[in-house]
Parts: structure tokens; C-alpha cells; sequence
């Protein structure tokens, strides 16, 4: 039971975590745009100021830090639980094999 409380959990944190990374990639496209658009908007300076990208800067760099940081945590307790049902796996195959003895 306790492996499979772990999985579970497993489970649901990649799925909130996957939906959390898609809100902030959206995010950062309505801060941004697309990828190319600063090479774009080289030859539109009336634009480019209009959209003052380098105003939004600070978010940007801030924003970008925020999705590091989520996925190394992220990751951080991933690799946390994995190692638990490692053991708890190990801990299964003990008991068959001592049933199996008998």
C-alpha cells in the first residue's frame, strides 16, 4: 500500500507540476511573444517601442527563474520518491522470496 501512496503521489505532483510549467510558459508568451519576435521587430522600432519588451525584462528574467527553480524542486522530490519505492519495491521482493522459501 505504502508503494502505491507513492506512486500516486508520484503521479499527481508531475501532473500539477507539468499544468504550473504550461501556465508560466503562457505567461511568459503574453509577456513576450514569440521567440522571434525580437528579430522582428529590428526593422519596426514604432512597434518595438509600442511593446516596450525591454521594460518587461525584469518579469521575464524573474518569471524564467521561477520555472528553473519549480523544475529543480520539482525534480528534487521526484528523484526523493522514486528512491522510496525503490526500497519499498526491494522490501516486496524480500517478502515473496521468503514465501517462495517456505
Amino acid at each position: 500500500m505504502n508503494l502505491e501512496r507513492l506512486q500516486d503521489l508520484t503521479i499527481k505532483r508531475f501532473e500539477d507540476t507539468s499544468k504550473g510549467q504550461q501556465e508560466i510558459t503562457q505567461k511568459l508568451s503574453s509577456l513576450l511573444g514569440a521567440t522571434t519576435l525580437p528579430k522582428r521587430l529590428e526593422n519596426q522600432p514604432e512597434m518595438k517601442e509600442f511593446l516596450n519588451i525591454d521594460k518587461n525584462l525584469k518579469e521575464l528574467i524573474l518569471v524564467y527563474e521561477g520555472i528553473h527553480r519549480w523544475k529543480s524542486i520539482s525534480q528534487l522530490e521526484t528523484i526523493e520518491r522514486l528512491e522510496k519505492m525503490q526500497k519499498e519495491i526491494g522490501v516486496i521482493i524480500e517478502l515473496i522470496n521468503k514465501e517462495q522459501n517456505k
